[in-house]
C-alpha cells in the first residue's frame, strides 16, 4: 500500500509544535535535549513524517512553555492522530482506491464545504439511484457489478459526514 501522506490531525499536530518551539526560541536540537529524543525525531514530528507519542508531544509542552489549554489541545491531537478513518474497514477496502484517501480524511474532518457543480449533483448529496447510474457509466466496462455495488456503499458512506452532531 503506498502512503498517502500526514493526515490533516498529523499536519496539525506538526504546525502546532512547531509554533510552539518557534514561540519558545528553542533549537530542534533543544527541544530534543529536553525531552530526550533526537534532533531529527523533533524534525519528523513537525514535518508531518512520523507519528508523535502523546507523551512525548506532553513533555514537549512542558519545555515549550505551553499553557494548560494548549497542552492538552496537543496530546488530543498526538492521541487522535493515530485513529483510522471509516474508509479504512474491511468492508470498504477493495472499493476505495489508495489516491482518494487524502480527500476522504480532508471531508470527514471538514467543517465547511464548497461545491459548484452545473452538470451533475456532488457526490455528497447523490441518491443511492443517482449514484449508482453515475458510477456504471463510468466503471461498467472496467468493474464488476459487485465492485460498482461497493462503489455506491462508499458514496453513501461518505455521507454520514452530513448527519454527524457538528456536520459541515
Amino acid at each position: 500500500m503506498a502512503a498517502v501522506g500526514a493526515t490533516t490531525r498529523r499536519r496539525q499536530l506538526g504546525a502546532e509544535l512547531y509554533r510552539l518551539r518557534a514561540r519558545a526560541g528553542m533549537t530542534l536540537e533543544a527541544a530534543g535535549d529536553a525531552v530526550g529524543v533526537s534532533r531529527a525525531t523533533i524534525n519528523r514530528y513537525e514535518s508531518k513524517a512520523g507519528g508523535v507519542k502523546w507523551v512525548i508531544a506532553e513533555k514537549l509542552c512542558g519545555a515549550y512553555g505551553a499553557t494548560p489549554a494548549e497542552t492538552d489541545a496537543v496530546v488530543r491531537l498526538a492521541k487522535e492522530a493515530k485513529v483510522q478513518g471509516w474508509w479504512k474497514a474491511n468492508q470498504y477496502a477493495d472499493a476505495i482506491p489508495d489516491w482518494i484517501t487524502p480527500l476522504l480524511t480532508l471531508e470527514d474532518e471538514a467543517v465547511e464545504e464548497c461545491h459548484w457543480a452545473s452538470t451533475y449533483v456532488p457526490g455528497l448529496l447523490q441518491t443511492r439511484s443517482y449514484a449508482a447510474a453515475v458510477i456504471n457509466a463510468a466503471e461498467s466496462r472496467t468493474s464488476p457489478p459487485d465492485e460498482i455495488t461497493q462503489m455506491v456503499d462508499v458514496r453513501m458512506r461518505r455521507q454520514q459526514v452530513l448527519v454527524r452532531p457538528s456536520p459541515m
